[in-house]
């Protein structure tokens, strides 16, 4: 009776983690398919992180930390788009702001006549 009872907690826990695994494949698979047609429709490339700091022409150690850049994540690794890549560079200075808010701040320091 008690071999019975454990035969049958093991295999309800073994659904249950085939369950998991199965619906954690499915996700990563979706995730794949994805950054597949990404690639394949815009012609993108798919960027290490190596090769994205070196695309961006910043260290390996700042691409990690700056959140800001568009990545995505395969387990532990971050793949990087071109397209992605691209429209954050024009997007950004060194300073972390956009062209926009740099212009709307000159503006208005021009209306109000003084500079920083």
């Amino acid at each position: 009776m008690q071999n019975s009872q454990s035969s049958t907690n093991v295999l309800k826990r073994l659904d249950r983690l085939e369950s998991a695994l199965l619906h954690g494949l499915a996700g990563l698979s979706a995730k794949v398919t994805s950054l597949c047609e990404a690639a394949n429709g815009q012609n993108d490339k798919l960027y290490t992180t190596h090769e994205a700091a070196q695309f961006l022409h910043i260290s390996y150690q700042t691409l990690l930390r700056d959140q800001s850049i568009p990545h995505t994540k395969n387990g532990k690794k971050r793949i990087y788009l071109h397209s992605d890549l691209l429209h954050w560079a024009k997007t950004r200075t060194k300073r972390g702001f956009t062209l926009a808010e740099l212009t709307e701040e000159a503006s208005r320091q021009a209306i109000a006549g003084t500079t920083r």
